[in-house]
């Protein structure tokens, strides 16, 4: 005994994982238990510990590649007190799920959303063969229709569409693309926690649009490779999946190439400020004629993540600088509410990262990002590509946003620089987006919610509609 945990404290700092070793037969994937257990380097960890019917002691390790991003991989003691390491073969990333007290390990298919399972118990020979399953509690909308798409540098990836309540195959369909915030991608079954689905599908399809549910470049359940792109190129070919799922979507409806209608929360709207500005670099197939931009991103630069603390508390004030910590583009945001950056200003933010960033991530990843780069600010930039804008946008921010990209200062910044003819901007009682099931017990009599859902609603509605 005293010689296996000699090995396993080669890989952990605390001697306390030799009582691990000793555990009885229980499954253990607290993540409050584990979480104390830190392996060779940082950004290695234990969730899940089990003895197979083996008698060998498994430990599923995850690495953490970037803020999102997460690989996994076993490491197995066997009785001779000797062990093996055994990469998970993972195409998405992952969870640890418990239900009615056994745990599984939680993916989601690539090529079309669904959601598996495989389950973690004595009986699993996870050192030989993981075996997955669909989720039995999968629901499955018989509307959603699935597009199974592959990017132009060649990742698999997919998205949904609708057809509007009054579909006719001979008609010209209305299209509306629909892009969802955060780093998470449209998943098979419909799940009211997600912005941008159950209600707005129906609306929107009830009012006659075809919308198309479009997933994009960053989105973590849509594999590592797919959300690592690498600064710079990163909304460049978000924009391309965009235009990728456009061209699947023509093969199977008729739609009006000229009258493209984009809504998009949050990143998504960042990203749908982008197509707006940016679609004509790309192709000139489609047009866009009208944007809703919900909480979006107007102006940002690429950089590292703000760990150590608030960068409003390092930065020179006079230098009118904001910074967010953001998780899609490997750094934080930098907004500045009044013009372009000064080169003084580019070195000052490339200095805060040399000494506040890149030696945390060389003590904690195995890769080491670029520092700031004037070109990808431009490229990340709506407010930079704005004289390429096309049709009228319609940008909603809640009252009580507070960071610079996304608060009020941006949308009105965007609509000054273009012009108030075709840029609206209206505020809501709300924070970054509206009340739903994540911050109140939904409940269709709600009274916010239904204020909230009703202001979304009739808002889009009257836009894309006029």
């Amino acid at each position: 005994m005293r010689v296996l945990c000699t090995v396993v404290y080669s890989f952990f700092t605390f001697l306390s994982v030799c009582s691990l070793v000793e555990a009885s037969s229980a499954i253990n994937c607290s993540y409050e238990a584990n979480d104390q257990i830190k392996l060779e380097k940082e950004n290695l960890s234990v969730v899940c510990q089990w003895r197979d019917t083996n008698d060998r002691l498994n430990y599923l390790v995850q690495r953490k590649l970037d803020k999102k991003a997460r690989t996994q991989s076993l490491r197995i003691f066997n009785s001779q007190e000797s062990y093996i390491e055994k990469p998970i073969e993972l195409e998405t990333s992952t969870h640890i799920e418990e239900r009615d007290d056994e745990y599984f390990l939680v993916k989601y298919d690539i090529r079309n959303g669904k959601r598996k399972l495989a389950k973690i118990d004595n009986n699993s020979d996870w050192a030989n063969n993981i075996s997955w399953f669909i989720d039995p509690k999968l629901t499955t909308d018989p509307d959603r229709k699935l597009l199974k798409l592959k990017t132009h540098d060649g990742h698999d990836f997919y998205s949904f569409y609708y057809l509007p309540s009054n579909f006719h195959p001979s008609d010209n369909q209305k299209i509306v693309i629909l892009l969802q915030g955060g780093t998470g991608s449209y998943k098979h079954e419909p799940d009211r926690e997600e912005f941008l689905d159950v209600d707005t599908v129906k609306f929107i399809r009830d009012a006659g649009y075809l919308p198309l549910l479009a997933n994009f470049r960053g989105k973590q359940r849509l594999s590592n490779s797919f959300r690592s792109t690498g600064p710079g190129k990163m909304h460049s070919y978000g924009i391309k999946d965009i235009v990728t799922a456009l061209d699947a979507l023509r093969k199977n409806v008729s739609f009006d190439e000229s009258d493209i209608r984009i809504i998009g929360h949050s990143r998504g709207g960042h990203m749908a400020a982008l197509l707006a500005t940016r679609l004509s670099d790309v192709t000139n197939k489609y047009k866009i004629s009208k944007t809703v931009v919900s909480s979006g991103v107007f102006n940002p630069i690429d950089g590292y993540y703000s760990y150590y603390k608030d960068l409003q508390d390092i930065i020179e004030k006079d230098k009118n600088l904001d910074f967010v910590d953001d998780d899609w583009t490997n750094g934080p945001l930098a907004f500045r509410p009044n013009g372009k950056f000064t080169d003084s200003q580019w070195d000052q933010i490339q200095k805060i990262e040399k000494e506040h960033f890149q030696k945390f991530f060389m003590r904690s990843y195995d890769k080491v990002m670029p520092l700031s780069q004037k070109q990808v600010y431009f490229e990340q930039s709506p407010y930079h590509h704005s004289y390429k804008l096309q049709g009228q946008v319609l940008a909603l921010t809640g009252i009580s946003e507070t960071h610079g990209n996304t608060s009020i200062h941006a949308p009105l910044q965007f609509q000054e620089k273009v012009g108030d003819n075709r840029v609206t901007v209206k505020f809501h009682e709300w924070g970054h987006g509206f009340p739903n099931s994540s911050d109140l017990d939904y409940s269709p009599n709600n009274e916010q919610i239904k204020r909230g859902i009703n202001f979304w609603k009739s808002e889009v509605l009257d836009f894309i509609s006029n």
